[in-house]
């Protein structure tokens, strides 16, 4: 790879690392709520239940 293509390799290295986060967040944020949804029969959960478990 020569040195004009490093920039590129970078920054395609570092949007693939903030779209990798950010869809991972995303859908463990999805995950957390569907099993906190089905735990408790879709009522709210409080923070007493969460502490808890």
């Amino acid at each position: 790879m020569s040195w004009s293509e490093r920039g590129s390799a970078t920054a395609s290295n570092v949007f693939s690392r903030n779209l990798g986060s950010t869809l991972g967040a995303a859908i463990l944020g999805a995950v957390l709520a569907y099993g906190l949804a089905n735990a408790t029969d879709g009522q709210w959960i409080t923070a007493e239940q969460l502490q808890a478990r």
